[in-house]
Parts: C-alpha cells; sequence; structure tokens
C-alpha cells in the first residue's frame, strides 16, 4: 500500500513548494558565498541567517544572526561566541546596523556580503540602540 501511496505523490512539484518561492536557488547562492570564507580561519565564528547550512559548506562554527538585526543582541551574541565574520545577503542588514557595529565589508559574492567585525568592537558610544550592554566578559569586575 505505501509503495502505491508513494507513486502518487508530485514528486516534480515538491521542490517547486509555493510556501519556499526559489528555495533551491537561494540554497546554492548560499553554498556559493560560503567560498568567500575559504581563506579564513576555519576555527572563526560567522555569523549568519541560515547556520547549519553554512556550517556545513564552509566547516566554520555557525551563529544566528538574530532576525531583528537588533544592535544590542548582535553584539552580544558576537562577544560571548567571539565571532569574527557576519554574512548576509547585500540588502539583509540596514546601514544603521553596519555602521553602529563598525562591520568592515571584506568581499561580496552572489548576492552576499562578508563582513568582518572590528578585532576590539563594540557598538559606538552614544548610540541610542547600545544603551544598557554589559561590558565584555574580560572587562567585569569579579
Amino acid at each position: 500500500m505505501l509503495v502505491a501511496y508513494s507513486q502518487s505523490l508530485p514528486w516534480p512539484w515538491i521542490y517547486s513548494n509555493p510556501q519556499f518561492p526559489a528555495y533551491a536557488e537561494q540554497r546554492e547562492d548560499r553554498m556559493h558565498a560560503c567560498e568567500l570564507l575559504s581563506g579564513t580561519n576555519t576555527n572563526a565564528p560567522v555569523m549568519v541567517s541560515m547556520p547549519a547550512e553554512i556550517h556545513l559548506a564552509s566547516g566554520h562554527p555557525a551563529v544566528l544572526l538574530p532576525t531583528t538585526h537588533d544592535i544590542p543582541s548582535i553584539d552580544a551574541l558576537r562577544r560571548r561566541y567571539g565571532v569574527r565574520f557576519l554574512l548576509a545577503t547585500r540588502h539583509e542588514l540596514a546601514p544603521l546596523v553596519s555602521q553602529r557595529l563598525a562591520l568592515r565589508s571584506v568581499a561580496g559574492r552572489f548576492g552576499y556580503v562578508l563582513y568582518e567585525f572590528p578585532a576590539a568592537a563594540t557598538v559606538i558610544a552614544g548610540s541610542p540602540t547600545g544603551a544598557g550592554l554589559d561590558p565584555a566578559p574580560e572587562n567585569r569586575s569579579r
């Protein structure tokens, strides 16, 4: 009975599922964008919106980019996990986010941009969304 049912499934339409339009093309672009990470230290964590796929394609540890792109949250994750790079689509981050986090564009490919956090990155002082951040763990008093 299961064999008969499996033969009746619309296999050609499964990948063109309307819930995920152009998913295969977007996934392929992400895989090619991982080549931007090839010349970097493979132990350097990268912040992305699809961490499982990026980790499998690049070998880099991956941290989930908060969907809200909240500056204090991104900075807290960066400090907590030692994130050095951020890989995002060209229009995924608002210019204000990259400016406040002092992200430096390293390379771009297939609609993706690889950003690098500054070595001792902190949110720019006086930013309204950066107020109230905890100090970096190495600067906390014991």
